[in-house]
């Protein structure tokens, strides 16, 4: 999907990607679901929780779009549970 995004994008155009960020820990992982999930019903905690621990690490992002000629630290970790990759198609 990252590349495609990339491959459609033209010189000069703008990414922006935000997406969750798995936690380290299953403690981190109940730690947000009660923060933001806490008046939730089961099912949402739990389709919540599932995402968390679906979802791209910090590293595991910076890697992905280094590996495809981005700089690795325009992905940064902005909130307690999401990473954003801001960056501008050079070529």
């Amino acid at each position: 999907v990252v590349r495609e995004m990339v491959r459609v994008l033209k010189r000069g155009g703008q990414l922006f990607v935000r997406d969750l960020l798995r936690p380290q820990d299953e403690q981190a992982v109940s730690r947000l679901v009660e923060s933001y999930a806490g008046s939730a019903n089961a099912h949402q905690q739990q389709m919540f929780a599932d995402s968390l621990r679906a979802a791209l690490t910090l590293d595991e992002m910076k890697s992905l779009v280094q590996s495809i000629g981005f700089a690795p630290d325009e992905v940064q970790q902005t909130t307690d549970r999401h990473w954003t990759w801001r960056a501008v198609k050079s070529w």
